[in-house]
Parts: C-alpha cells; structure tokens; sequence
C-alpha cells in the first residue's frame, strides 16, 4: 500500500481540482453565474422598507437565499463523489450528485459552522459571566477584563477548530454517501487533527491570496464606481475554493479514513478504495495500463 503524502494532498487538490471542473464545466459555470448575480438579485428580490412590513414580501428573497445556500454543497458534494468514487459506486453516465448525500452534506457542512460559532459563543460567554461574577462579589480584585475575554476568546477558537477538525471527515464521507459516523470521524483524525487543517490551508493559500486582493481592489473600484467588474472575480474565486477544498478533503479521506471507510461504505469500494488511493486519483493513467 502507497500511502498519501502531506504534499501530495497539497498538490493533488489543485491538480483534481482542475480536473473536476473541466469535466464539469456546465456545473462550474452554473454555480459561477449564481455567485456572480447574487448581489444583484439580493438587490432586486428585497422588499421595499416602508411599512407595512409583510413577512410574505420576503418570500421570494428567502427562496433565492436558499437556492444560494445550496450550490456550493451541491458543488462539493458533485466534486467529492467524482474524485473518491468514479468507476466505482457511482453508476456509469450518471453525472449527477446523489439528492440524499447532497442534502445531508449541506446540513452536516453548516452544522459544523454553528459548533464552531457555539463553541466561541460558549468561551466567551464564560468569560462575561466570570467577570460579572468577580464585580459582584469581589470587587476588590483587580482583573484585567480585555485580557481574560481576549484569552478565552482564542482559546474557545482553538477548541472550536480542534473539534471541527476531528469531525471533518464526517462531510467527505457523507458527500461520498456514506453514513454519518462521527465516532469513526473523530478515531480516524486521532493525531492529525492540525495536519488536516495545516494541508487546507497550504492548498487553499493561493485562492485565499486571490480573495485579499479581490477584497483590496474591490474597495478601491467602489470609490471609483468599477465595482460591477470586481463581482465575477469574487465568483470567480469563490468557485475555485470549492472545487480546491474539496478536492483537497478528498485526499484526506484517502489518507486518513480507516473505520470510516471500512464500515460504512460497501465492503468491496472501502477495501478498494483504500488499498488502491493512487487509482482514485489518476484515473487515466490506470485505465490505459
């Protein structure tokens, strides 16, 4: 068994990154053009803010929110089960995404951004009520109020990324059509919880480089009214960090999943795909051999 390098992660997730968007080039540009107008159709779809206000008016609004929320999973959930299962579980000419895995996955992805602010919110607010505490009942005790909430403020982050990179191979597995295992999630990022952060954030640098100046540039463009031409490098960007992001979690689940893969999908794909990660990703090279 050849086991998946770190850089291999790194430059992997950029090469089938790549590689997932020029064999769905339809789905990119769907989702490219939904980032690029949302602005817009925000814009056009708010209701008008003179009273009477009718929550029916914001219908049609929370309906385009939804649709907006839900492409970027659909894309993830598409690329991930490309990668990890073409010509495997996924039936041959069948370029859709499973619907089931698509809507767990989306669930299970902002679940995870929920623990994350819930965890924050908890250290914080742990923090509040102890300095609330200490001025009621010792008000003697000098405490440094900006210092103790600042430091549980950092250390409530660290917990909220070591928790939510434990659980993250609980979302490949779920875009993959698997179970939703949490117990394996957590057994199988044992050791590598910051090696799994550590490869995202090297894979996903470039694209984040891209976001700063797309960031800095499109402020200044406000000023100088070119701001429509800043909107689809921003969905630009934001459809490459999809497709990188989930190519680089697929790398991972080949490196790191064990019980995940070998109990919750088919025990003929979990064996295979484990034993043989190197055909998952260069598909080509194997089917000419």
């Amino acid at each position: 068994m050849k086991s998946v390098t770190f850089w291999e992660c790194v430059k992997g997730a950029w090469r089938d990154g790549w590689r997932f968007a020029s064999r769905r080039p339809w789905l990119a540009l769907v989702v490219l053009a939904i980032a690029w107008l949302a602005p817009y159709a925000e814009a056009a779809l708010l209701p008008d803010p003179v009273p009477p206000l009718r929550l029916v008016t914001y219908l049609p609004l929370g309906v385009f929110e939804l649709i907006r929320a839900a492409v970027f999973p659909a894309l993830a959930v598409d690329a991930i089960r490309f990668l990890l299962l073409e010509r495997r579980l996924t039936p041959a000419g069948d370029d859709a995404p499973a619907g089931g895995a698509a809507w767990r996955y989306g669930v299970l992805a902002y679940g995870m951004i929920v623990l994350f602010l819930a965890i924050v919110a908890a250290g914080v607010s742990l923090a509040v009520g102890a300095v609330l505490l200490q001025a009621h009942y010792w008000p003697a005790v000098s405490v440094n109020v900006t210092a103790l909430i600042g430091g549980c403020a950092i250390v409530s982050i660290g917990v909220a990324f070591f928790v939510c990179g434990r659980l993250s191979l609980a979302t490949t597995h779920v875009a993959a059509g698997g179970a939703l295992r949490l117990r394996d999630a957590w057994a199988d990022t044992r050791g590598h919880c910051w090696s799994v952060w550590l490869t995202q954030l090297l894979a996903l640098l470039p694209v984040l480089a891209a976001a700063g100046a797309v960031c800095y540039f499109g402020g200044e463009a406000r000023r100088h009214g070119l701001a429509p031409l800043m909107e689809p490098a921003g969905a630009f960007v934001a459809v490459c960090a999809a497709c990188v992001s989930a190519a680089c979690s697929s790398w991972l689940y080949a490196r790191y999943a064990g019980a995940l893969a070998g109990r919750a999908l088919p025990a003929s794909t979990a064996s295979g795909l484990h034993r043989n990660a190197a055909y998952v990703f260069e598909p080509e090279a194997t089917a000419s051999a």
